[in-house]
């Protein structure tokens, strides 16, 4: 999800830390791509809230949160090395504290049974 060709399933390999306030989100794009050799869609999966935040997800400027949330979000299909990018916005609760964080996994895998799974973990910083 951030480096090209590089898989964790929790995340380790792959996380991305901003400031934000809750004015001012922390936003991050996820550029999402099939590395494989045969068309394949993406179930992306990730939570709308984790404690102190709120997340909001949209690919090609359509918000797609509930879906993500839910599990149920599939990218239409990739062409091998077809990119598609997808907007996450991490905003802290007004009442959070300067230097308060949050993480946020949002997971990615391939609809093809032995496809890759991905993991990104994004951090949000009060400041």
């Amino acid at each position: 999800l951030l480096g090209d060709d590089v898989y964790a399933s929790d995340g380790s390999a792959q996380s991305k830390t901003r400031s934000a306030s809750p004015t001012r989100p922390a936003m991050f794009m996820l550029s999402l791509q099939n590395d494989g050799p045969f068309a394949a869609s993406l179930r992306l999966r990730g939570p709308r809230s984790v404690p102190g935040c709120t997340v909001r997800y949209a690919i090609e400027g359509r918000r797609v949160t509930g879906a993500i949330d839910a599990g149920s979000y599939v990218t239409p299909l990739l062409t091998p090395g077809t990119t598609i990018t997808l907007a996450v916005e991490v905003e802290p609760g007004r009442n959070s504290r300067r230097g308060a964080s949050c993480t946020v996994r949002v997971g990615a895998r391939s609809e093809v049974p032995t496809g890759p799974r991905d993991v990104a973990r994004l951090t949000a910083v009060r400041n």
